[in-house]
C-alpha cells in the first residue's frame, strides 16, 4: 500500500518531500515479479510475492544510502534485509503485526460520527501522540511530537471520537490509492479502555471513507484485542506485517 500511495502522492524522479520514492522493478520474461522501494526519508518497502533468486544485485543501486527502517510481509523482509547487509540487533525494534482487510460493503457500523481536529486540540494531541510512539515501540522525539501535531491541524486526516462530550479516541488514515485506505494511528487512552471506543472510531472512519466512495480498507493490528475489536466490524486477516526499526541508521553497503 505504502509503495502505491507514494507512487500516487509523489510520482518517479521526485527528489522532495518524505515519501518521495526510488522504485527497483524486478523482472522476469517480461513480467514484473517484485517492486521494491526506497524512501527519501530512509524506509524500505517491498511487494514481492514470488521469491527473487538473486537480491543482492539491489545493493549496487541504493549503495550509499541511509536506511531508518523497512516494511512488508513478514517473509518477504525477512527475505531482503539479510541481502542487503542490513540484519537488525536486539536494540532494534522488529515488530509482527495481523495484516487485515476489510470490504466496506460488509462493514458493521454504529451512529457515532467523528470530529476534526482543531487548534484546542493541541495539548490532547501531544499527549495522544506521545503515548502512542511508546506503546508502539517507536518513542517519538519533542521534535517529532510537534511535526504530527502540526500535521493533524492542517491535514484533516486525524479524526476524534467524542463521548459526554470528552475526547476519547483518534484515529486517522496513513495512505490512500483510488478507492482503498490504509487505517492508522488508531489510539485510544489507558484511563477510558476496554470500552469499545478503538472499535467504534474505526467503524465511524470506515463509514464515512465508504459514504465518499472508499471500497475497501487495510489495518495492522498491534495486538490480539485489537484484532479482535476490528473482527468484530468486519475485518479479516490475510496475513502477517513486519515492522523494522533501526535504533541507528544503517549504510547499504555496496
Amino acid at each position: 500500500m505504502f509503495l502505491r500511495s507514494n507512487l500516487a502522492e509523489c510520482g518517479i524522479g521526485n527528489r522532495e518531500g518524505a515519501h518521495a520514492t526510488d522504485y527497483i522493478l524486478w523482472r522476469e520474461d517480461d513480467d514484473i515479479r517484485a517492486v521494491f522501494g526506497l524512501t527519501r526519508s530512509g524506509y524500505l518497502l517491498v511487494q514481492m510475492p514470488d521469491r527473487v533468486p538473486d537480491l543482492a544485485t539491489l545493493i549496487p543501486f541504493w549503495a550509499g544510502r541511509h536506511v531508518l527502517g523497512m516494511s512488508g510481509a513478514s517473509d518477504q523482509v525477512g527475505n531482503v534485509l539479510p541481502a542487503l547487509g542490513l540484519l537488525p540487533d536486539q536494540d532494534d525494534l522488529v515488530e509482527d503485526e495481523p495484516l487485515l482487510v476489510l470490504d466496506l460493503h460488509d462493514l458493521a457500523t454504529g451512529d457515532d460520527t467523528l470530529r476534526a481536529v482543531c487548534s484546542g486540540d493541541g495539548d490532547i494531541l501531544s499527549n495522544w501522540f506521545c503515548s502512542y510512539g511508546k506503546e508502539t515501540g517507536l518513542p517519538f522525539s519533542k521534535v517529532d511530537i510537534e511535526r504530527r501535531v502540526q500535521s493533524a491541524l492542517v491535514d484533516g486526516l486525524v479524526q476524534i471520537l467524542e463521548s459526554e462530550g470528552q475526547p476519547v479516541a483518534m484515529t486517522s488514515v496513513n495512505a490512500a490509492v483510488e478507492n482503498t485506505i490504509q487505517v492508522g494511528g488508531v489510539f485510544v487512552p489507558r484511563s477510558v479502555r476496554n470500552r469499545g471506543y478503538g472499535r467504534r472510531v474505526v467503524a465511524a472512519q470506515l463509514a464515512q471513507a465508504r459514504d465518499n466512495g472508499v471500497r475497501c480498507a487495510i489495518l495492522f493490528a498491534a495486538n490480539k484485542a485489537a484484532e479482535a475489536a476490528y473482527a468484530a466490524i468486519g475485518f479479516r486477516r490475510i496475513g502477517t506485517y513486519r515492522v523494522v526499526m533501526f535504533n541507528t541508521p544503517r549504510t547499504i553497503v555496496g
